[in-house]
Order: structure tokens, then C-alpha cells, then sequence
């Protein structure tokens, strides 16, 4: 089994957190991540992270699980299996800025969400249908006023380590 890499770096924490997504049976859902993902001219600012996506090189099962056991950061990388469902950031190119599109994938994708959109390797055609994500879990702020005003399977991270991780964002 081959994977590709989607990399969430984060300014802030002067880190970066690689996600190991499985390759087969994902291609056509991780070409359309990776338009989207590069339809935005991406920028470090401050209360975001920016993403990027290879899918032209895979690598292989050893080393995702390999990369996945690093304990190096405070989010730790992630190695995920299954089904990716089609993700989509409410994107509308003929009126979102720069900074507003960075904020709806951000919104969406941050501190290992892209978890959410895996079905796990018994994924079937009937699964479709009962996802638990909802797009109504996602808040988008308004990334533009904060800019121009101050310039600015393994499982996904444990709901402590995401607590950790809020907590330390808001000291």
C-alpha cells in the first residue's frame, strides 16, 4: 500500500505535521484535496496554518508507519487507512480573498481533521449515507477582517491532546 503526504505547518509553533494519507482507492478524492489546496497562494500568518499535498510521490506503508511513531511534536504525525471522503471548503473563487480561502481549508482541515473524512478499511458504497461529519461542526471565521486589521489507520490526536493544544493556542 503506497500514501501520499499532506503537510499542515503552523507558523506559530514553528512546526510542521505530516499526514500519511492512503493512496489506493483515494486517487480521484485526493486530486480534487489537492486542486483545492492549490487554488490558494499560501501564506505563514499568525492564528493559521498553511497545507500542502503531493500526490505525484508516494511512499510507502513502512515508512508512513515508520514517520507516524515519531513522538517529535506537539501534534503527532498520523498514518491514516480507508476510505477518504470527497472534502469541500465552501470556496467561492469569484468572491472569497486569499486569506478568507486559507481560513475555510484551515477551518476545516486543522490540528488533524482530514481524520474526520477517513471511512476505515471496511468502507462500503452504504457508508456514504451514514457520515458523522457535519459541516455545521465547522465555524468559518472571517480570516480577511483579521488580516487586514492586524496582519495576521491511526487515529486522529485524543480530545486531551487537542485540549492541550487550545489550551496552550489561548495563553
Amino acid at each position: 500500500m503506497n500514501y501520499v503526504v499532506l503537510i499542515e505547518t503552523s507558523e506559530e509553533k514553528r512546526e510542521s505535521w505530516y499526514y500519511f494519507l492512503q493512496y489506493e482507492g483515494n486517487k480521484d478524492n485526493l486530486r480534487h484535496l489537492e486542486r483545492q489546496l492549490n487554488s490558494v497562494e499560501w501564506k505563514l500568518l499568525p492564528g493559521l496554518c498553511s497545507f500542502q499535498l503531493d500526490v505525484d510521490f508516494l511512499v510507502s506503508e513502512t515508512t508512513a508507519r515508520q514517520m507516524s511513531k515519531l513522538k517529535m511534536n506537539f501534534i503527532p504525525h498520523q498514518k491514516l487507512n480507508g476510505k477518504l471522503k470527497k472534502i469541500y471548503f465552501d470556496i467561492d473563487n469569484n468572491v472569497d480573498g486569499n486569506v478568507t480561502k486559507m481560513g475555510k481549508i484551515y477551518d476545516t482541515l486543522k490540528f488533524g481533521r482530514i481524520a474526520k473524512f477517513f471511512k476505515n478499511d471496511d468502507y462500503t458504497e452504504d457508508d456514504e449515507e451514514e457520515d458523522d461529519y457535519e459541516e455545521d461542526d465547522i465555524t468559518h471565521t472571517d480570516y480577511e477582517s483579521i488580516s487586514s486589521s492586524d496582519s495576521e489507520g491511526h487515529d486522529a490526536p485524543s480530545p486531551e491532546i487537542l485540549q492541550q493544544l487550545k489550551d496552550f493556542l489561548t495563553t
